[in-house]
């Protein structure tokens, strides 16, 4: 149990100080922020309309309008919408100026840029719409690329020219410790198919 020792040394705060003279959202906030007041991301969206944390958290960027706000991992802008659920930043600007994403329907950026949140360069398709974007823009996960590729390009082309020459499947798989079955994919093009 903390040991309480006055009042929050914040201005007009007067919950019990807990740590080095403040309560604990202060002393968090001095701890992270360095301030008392709620500074960036965290202490300003939640509390702003959708709409102008929007604007808040976004800047032009040649014709693209770019989240500024936190990102997912494929670089996507998220924020909390309509509860505590994240949503990625294009979908709600598309459902703010364009009205509900019907079912079975994703919002495609025609501008390549997945943080870009201005509406006129999104557009409703299916998945399969935005699958085939992804390929013919080449943004693809393939290859020595891909998380669970355990092959380089080169060691492709030294399978193929193995298998030229005739030797076994088994053969070329022991010596790239790979399946049977992945050579025999690289073989008939099943696998690593586009590269020549």
């Amino acid at each position: 149990m903390p040991i309480l020792i006055g009042l929050c040394a914040a201005p007009e705060c007067d919950a019990p100080a807990t740590t080095k003279g403040m309560c604990p959202k202060h002393y968090t906030r001095m701890h992270y922020n360095g301030a008392l007041e709620p500074v960036g991301y965290r202490g300003t969206a939640r509390s702003l309309p959708i709409e102008q944390r929007l604007a808040h958290f976004s800047r032009p960027d040649g014709d693209c309008i770019v989240w500024t706000g936190s990102v997912d991992r494929d670089g996507y802008g998220h924020t909390r919408f309509r509860g505590t659920r994240r949503r990625r930043t294009h979908r709600i600007a598309w459902e703010l100026a364009r009205g509900p994403i019907p079912a079975g329907k994703v919002v495609r950026h025609r501008c390549d840029n997945p943080p870009c949140i201005n509406v006129d360069h999104l557009e409703l398709g299916t998945a399969n719409d935005n699958n085939q974007d992804r390929k013919d823009r080449d943004r693809s996960c393939r290859g020595a690329d891909h998380h669970s590729s355990r092959l380089a390009e080169d060691d492709v082309h030294a399978i193929r020219a193995m298998l030229a020459r005739g030797a076994s499947s088994s053969t070329v798989a022991r010596e790239f410790q790979i399946s049977r079955s992945s050579v025999q994919d690289i073989k008939h093009g099943r696998s690593w198919g586009w590269l020549q």
